[in-house]
């Protein structure tokens, strides 16, 4: 499976929203690779699980699943036979994106290939 069946679907945390992800959209986008930030509601859990699973259901191909703090729980619950992969990140005071993107950069390119 090439890296072009696979999409990142990214999950902010309760204290952010879809575009923290901005320093990670913008590479994955110069490497070719699909991906949404999924826009979390935050009125329930359940409901931030659904936003996910909306956001997988556009999405094309495998998905790689990264979801930062609150995020990543809400991606823990998501069961979906498409998810190839679930990636967490968590920082204190800062977001990951912000403080080290190539960190996570190179985590969530290494789940896309593998």
């Amino acid at each position: 499976m090439s890296s072009n069946d696979v999409s990142v679907v990214l999950v902010h945390g309760a204290w952010a929203d879809g575009s923290s992800w901005a320093k990670i959209i913008a590479p994955l986008a110069a490497d070719g690779t699909k991906r949404v930030a999924a826009q979390l509601p935050l009125t329930s859990f359940e409901e931030d699980v659904a936003a996910v699973q909306r956001a997988i259901d556009r999405a094309p191909g495998q998905v790689v699943l990264a979801g930062h703090a609150y995020g990543g729980g809400v991606i823990s619950a998501v069961r979906d036979e498409r998810v190839k992969a679930r990636i967490h990140s968590y920082a204190v005071d800062h977001t990951p994106i912000v403080t080290a993107p190539w960190a996570v950069l190179a985590v969530l390119r290494a789940a896309i290939v593998g």
